[in-house]
């Protein structure tokens, strides 16, 4: 297997343990929502950074979702989300991704439909 395609298939690897924890946590009530939506973000980083592997793209080391979606369409490979979808460090403090609101304040409550479990303090 060619170098660029091992490292794709490790990031895929990897964010598919992110789904799994992901799924697992929302629906626990003792999980905190921050959690949870660490795990969110890190799935969608890392099934990103599999594709500009695949593609051979070079990348800067971010966690940037929009900077990283945005290589991908420089390249005119297509995204399934909008930019204004997914939104990092609103004015409330809290992590909107793929418009599910995800708080990282200990009190914020989500404003999605999913169940997320109740927020607790750290």
């Amino acid at each position: 297997m060619k170098p660029h395609i091992e490292e794709a298939y490790r990031a895929l690897v990897l964010a598919d343990r992110d789904i799994t924890a992901f799924e697992i946590l929302k629906k626990s009530k003792d999980a905190h929502i921050a959690i949870v939506g660490f795990h969110a973000q890190q799935a969608i980083e890392k099934s990103l950074k599999a594709v500009l592997f695949a593609h051979q793209i070079e990348f800067d080391r971010s966690h940037d979702l929009v900077k990283l979606a945005g290589l991908l369409r420089v390249h005119q490979i297509e995204v399934p989300v909008e930019d204004k979808k997914w939104f990092f460090g609103n004015r409330r403090g809290g992590l909107q991704i793929l418009g599910c609101e995800w708080g990282i304040h200990p009190t914020h409550t989500p404003k999605s439909g999913i169940n997320h479990g109740k927020s607790q303090r750290a």
